[in-house]
């Protein structure tokens, strides 16, 4: 039997299980309510991703990443989107968690492109806003 829609369930940080989904020869992941994020630099950014970002699955690139964007936490890495935009290269990461404060992502931007992510970043406008991929 062909599937159509695979979905793997992850243990990031202990207690949070973002999901991985595999539709029509698209890799999505959808993280749930992680940050991903480096309270107050308590420790160094590499240790960081090799002990936390490393417990995630990641045998095939992501296509599409909705991923914490949080304004309440912009001081601990991009508001959330940053370290993992850095270490997984998504296709597309899609921020949620703005609270309606979608000015807030043209810095996000900006931050990523400074700090040499290259791939597309949806800069979300408005409620209802939508994108092609």
């Amino acid at each position: 039997m062909r599937h159509i829609l695979s979905i793997i369930a992850t243990l990031v940080i202990i207690y949070i299980i973002p999901f991985i989904l595999y539709a029509a020869g698209r890799h999505v992941y959808f993280a749930w309510d992680n940050r991903f994020r480096n309270r107050k630099g308590q420790r160094p950014e590499g240790d960081y991703i090799t002990k936390d970002l490393a417990l995630m699955y990641r045998k095939v690139p992501m296509d599409i990443a909705f991923q914490v964007c949080d304004p309440l936490a912009e001081g601990v890495g991009d508001g959330g989107i940053g370290i993992f935009a850095l270490s997984f290269k998504p296709k597309l990461p899609v921020p949620i968690h703005l609270r309606g404060k979608y000015e807030f992502l043209k810095k996000i931007k900006l931050q990523l492109k400074q700090r040499g992510f290259k791939n597309r970043f949806w800069i979300v406008k408005k409620k209802g806003d939508s994108i092609f991929f």
